[in-house]
């Protein structure tokens, strides 16, 4: 059987905050770059940078107000792009739905056939009579890929164009490639497209490894902008994943 893939998550990029010279503010001390970009954002739509006495002096305060009170658009000031390794076909399909996220995802036709794995579902993981059915199944499946694939290379001997014949053979050959097939995503997005992302991928009626991919992004983001994204709370549900919940609206 093929190699089996774990999910493995990481941040690449995320925003980075220069107070503009002459402006005389900062944000609170210790505040993270996302955050105070965000809070930066705010107090320029509303010239409050003086405030130095109110409920919302404070960079906690402000990003608290601007949760509370659903000004999500200054959320899409800030950005944080990650790079999404072990996961399925069928799952990164999903993630292609959030459109407003950048997205870069690994050709299948550049990675040669020795180096492609598969993700096996956690479901599957957990039973032995699962897991040997799901190996025969992989094993069959790449047997119809391969069959295809050298039938088609066969057919196509007439055609003098290598590049054109190997693209062909290719694109026929995976036509019957398994949804399990792992693949690799490049994500960029704004925090309010990955708040939106989380609120709705890491709930508990998502697959279990779409929601697996949300929770872990919702912890590399908590790093990056930890008050805007301290209202997610995560729990553990009675099979031992996890989903993430926040009472705003995203």
């Amino acid at each position: 059987m093929q190699p089996q893939r774990q999910l493995s998550i990481q941040l690449v990029a995320a925003s980075t905050f220069e107070p503009p010279a002459g402006l005389g503010w900062r944000p609170s001390s210790g505040a993270a770059a996302a955050d105070a970009v965000v809070e930066f954002a705010g107090r320029a739509s509303y010239d409050s940078f003086g405030d130095n006495e109110s409920h919302t002096s404070s960079t906690d305060a402000f990003l608290h107000h601007v949760i509370d009170t659903g000004n999500l658009s200054l959320l899409e000031h800030a950005s944080v792009t990650l790079y999404i390794q072990g996961i399925s076909m069928a799952t990164s399909h999903e993630i292609l739905r959030h459109r407003d996220f950048s997205i870069s995802e690994l050709s299948q036709y550049s990675l040669p056939e020795e180096q492609r794995g598969v993700v096996v579902p956690s479901v599957v993981q957990r039973d032995e009579q699962l897991q040997r059915f799901f190996e025969h199944a992989i094993e069959d499946a790449t047997f119809v890929y391969d069959e295809l694939h050298d039938a088609v290379e066969a057919s196509l001997t007439d055609e003098k164009n290598v590049l054109l014949r190997k693209q062909q053979v290719r694109e026929a050959a995976m036509a019957l490639a398994p949804a399990a097939r792992e693949t690799r995503l490049v994500v960029s997005g704004n925090l309010r497209t990955w708040r939106n992302f989380v609120a709705t991928r890491a709930a508990e009626h998502s697959g279990e490894e779409l929601r697996a991919v949300a929770v872990r992004c919702l912890e590399l983001l908590s790093e990056c902008a930890p008050v805007l994204f301290e209202d997610f709370v995560v729990t553990t549900l009675p099979d031992g994943t996890k989903k993430a919940t926040t009472q705003y609206k995203t």
